[in-house]
């Protein structure tokens, strides 16, 4: 990692009754998109990733976190003020901050699940986006939908692992062709999109099946 410390930070940790969930030895858990954008990429590089850090105005805290890394990665998070906070750490440590970004932040659909929430927020994403030293995006679209808030960003793509692919395979010789989809709830603006083709495709092809998970 060269001379510079770098820091995950994973805020959606799992939560059942409002309690954390936590693994068998006793470590917290993190939620699907924290693992799939911060701790699976940057602990290959050699990262430190804190899970579930609580994040709030103390001494303690923003020297804690100034211990642990020189540059700190974290992905868009919703808590009250938390832009504050990190601004304040940040310029109080001398530490960077970089955002990773994969959705537009003021254009949210209105059939979200969370939609009044996230526009009753939108204002704390926005301040977000310009106090980070970097963002990383996912796609050229965001890049230049906030680069007029700030202009220091770089375009990842979002990529598949193949690490975590390498499961059992299962051999079928019914001659059906399975085409799976996962999504959560915020994409149930995506579903009229496809229907449309994919009841051409089980028309024309009786052996072509859908397999959805998630909230389509």
């Amino acid at each position: 990692m060269g001379k510079y410390k770098i820091l995950g930070i994973v805020t959606d940790t799992i939560r059942r009754d409002g309690k954390e969930v936590l693994n068998k030895d006793g470590t917290k858990n993190w939620g699907a998109i924290g693992w799939y954008r911060i701790v699976n990429p940057l602990a290959k590089l050699g990262a430190t990733i804190e899970i579930g850090l609580g994040v709030s105005v103390s001494g303690h805290n923003v020297m804690r976190l100034k211990e642990l890394g020189d540059i700190w990665v974290c992905k868009m998070a919703d808590n009250e003020n938390i832009d504050f906070i990190y601004g304040a750490y940040k310029d109080f440590t001398g530490c960077k901050f970089v955002l990773d970004l994969d959705d537009e932040i003021d254009n949210i659909d209105p059939t979200h699940p969370d939609y009044e929430a996230l526009e009753d927020r939108k204002h704390m994403r926005i301040r977000m986006v310009q106090m980070a030293d970097h963002i990383i995006v996912s796609t050229e679209q965001i890049k230049q939908a906030i680069k007029h808030l700030n202009p220091n960003i770089t375009v990842i793509p979002n990529a598949i692992d193949p690490e975590i692919w390498k499961v059992k395979k299962v051999k079928r010789n019914d001659g059906i062709i399975r085409i799976g989809w996962m999504s959560s709830g915020s994409h149930f603006v995506d579903s009229p999109i496809i229907e449309d083709v994919m009841q051409e495709l089980v028309e024309e092809y009786p052996n072509v099946e859908f397999h959805i998970a998630g909230c389509p």
